[in-house]
């Protein structure tokens, strides 16, 4: 757009004061003489204002990556804090072999001890299920129970 203008002004030419008395009239009427250094004026400002424009782009897609890598750095700063708190166990403690052993306010044995009776749960519920809807037992079961007769 500004190359059209600058174009276009740079093709303007003033004409010569008209002769008639019309054109003289209409020359007079428009004032073409004095519009000429108006418009170079204006189009000087739009390429200024243009050149602004495009330095302000600049600095702010400067500003806005400057603040990317600034939230990332803060991202990987907070993770790296957490994972040493995470690879710092409170409360453990070394064995002879060099494992740590964490103190947990629930015993293994108990949870071991719970898992298994969900698990024995579960499978005698599948079994009662297949006897209410007089299915055949599976074949482990059977042989399971086929020591036990």
């Amino acid at each position: 757009l500004l190359s059209h203008i600058f174009s276009s002004i740079q093709n303007w030419k003033v004409v010569e004061r008209p002769k008639d008395h019309v054109g003289r009239a209409l020359y007079e009427g428009l004032e073409l003489r004095s519009y000429a250094p108006e418009v170079q004026k204006r189009a000087d400002d739009l390429t200024r204002l243009l050149k602004r424009t495009r330095d302000e782009i600049v600095s702010l897609t400067e500003i806005a990556d400057l603040e990317d890598r600034m939230s990332l750095q803060e991202t990987y700063s907070s993770v790296q804090k957490d994972m040493k708190h995470l690879s710092h166990a409170k409360g453990a403690s070394l064995t002879h072999a060099g494992h740590m052993r964490l103190k947990s306010e629930v015993p293994v044995k108990v949870v071991q001890l719970s898992f298994a009776a969900m698990l024995g749960s579960a499978i005698i519920n599948r079994i009662h299920a297949g006897i209410e809807l007089k299915t055949a037992a599976p074949r482990w079961f059977e042989n399971f129970m086929r020591d036990f007769n």
